[in-house]
């Protein structure tokens, strides 16, 4: 810590305003009501396969294990959410699922394989839908905040996915918790284009992008753990703000977003 320290100091006065104008730093209400969600942030209704037809079949083997997975995935999922990790137990999965605890094994070796591969798939699906609307605009402050909106749509629609991917795996272990802390890093990327924007920011450790991220990712733990996945999409402002102001300068990054809410508004 000792180490990193000046360039996290470096960091925080990134969003030092000279003009005395406390804008951001509290989560007051912005009035903030997006139109319409992403376009970018469209997935796939979560609907778990059907149990396969009882007695011999027909069916390929490659069916019959995708269906098993899937089966178990979702029935974790559902698990999860009304006992969390620690109080579900493989009975609990394969009951859901209505497959054998012999099936279960076939699949995953345990509860936290299990776990890793659900992680994965929020955290795929986060980033994919995020690069999508990054890549959709042409400037670095427009792809950062169309790639904010299109992760806050995700997390609010799938609330579930979040709180696995933030809060149970926390119940698993700090081994686990940092390979999901290298997979949540990931999402910095879509900051390194904020070092080119301008030339104070050209000089700024590379800390800093680090830094937003993990300073982000514990924002949505905060909301998730109070159940308000749902209402991430609401708070967008102030994450861009964070993510932005570092690399804009915050009164340059404060007024990109005002012109963002006036521009929902006027809608």
């Amino acid at each position: 810590m000792h180490g990193v320290l000046p360039d996290l100091l470096t960091w925080v006065d990134c969003y030092a305003r000279s003009d005395d104008k406390p804008r951001w730093r509290t989560f007051d209400d912005t009035g903030w009501e997006p139109s319409a969600p992403s376009p970018h942030a469209e997935l796939a209704p979560i609907v778990p396969p059907a149990p396969l037809p009882s007695g011999r079949h027909s069916l390929p083997a490659a069916y019959v294990s995708a269906n098993q997975r899937e089966r178990i995935i979702h029935a974790t999922i559902s698990i999860l959410m009304k006992k969390g990790y620690n109080a579900t137990t493989v009975a609990d999965i394969v009951a859901e699922a209505q497959l054998t605890r012999a099936v279960f094994y076939q699949h995953f070796r345990d509860k936290q394989e299990l776990l890793t591969e659900i992680n994965q798939i929020h955290f795929q699906q986060m980033m994919a839908v995020s690069a999508k609307a990054f890549f959709s605009e042409d400037i670095w402050p427009e792809r950062a905040w169309a790639a904010i909106c299109a992760a806050g749509e995700v997390s609010a629609s799938n609330p579930a996915g979040a709180h696995i991917g933030f809060i149970d795996t926390s119940a698993v272990g700090p081994e686990f918790a940092r390979r999901v802390n290298e997979i949540i890093m990931a999402f910095s990327i879509f900051l390194e284009e904020g070092y080119r924007y301008r030339p104070e920011a050209e000089n700024l450790p590379r800390l800093c992008s680090e830094a937003v991220a993990s300073a982000l990712c514990e924002f949505m733990y905060g909301e998730i753990r109070q159940s308000r996945a749902r209402d991430i999409r609401y708070l967008i402002p102030h994450v861009a703000y964070v993510a932005l102001a570092p690399f804009m300068g915050p009164a340059e990054a404060s007024s990109f977003i005002e012109n963002k809410l006036h521009s929902a508004q006027s809608r």
